[in-house]
């Protein structure tokens, strides 16, 4: 069941891990700029993760070097 909310549309009785979210897109700037203010992942506030684009590039370089 929906219902109209100020803020968007409050669905009652739906399980949160039933939803799908759909894939995010990450902005390496803006999650370096808020991780100084809440706790968390040390990795992630010293930015030493990377984006899916950045993994998929270096995945795709890294797979192009034959096998010796």
């Amino acid at each position: 069941m929906e219902r109209e909310h100020d803020r968007g549309v409050l669905m009652e009785d739906v399980d949160i891990w039933d939803l799908e979210f759909g894939e995010l897109d990450v902005d390496r700037n803006i999650i370096q700029e808020f991780s100084a203010r809440h706790r968390g992942s040390v990795r992630i506030s010293m930015g030493l993760f990377c984006t899916k684009k950045e993994f998929e590039k270096e995945k795709k370089e890294v797979l192009s070097h034959p096998i010796p």
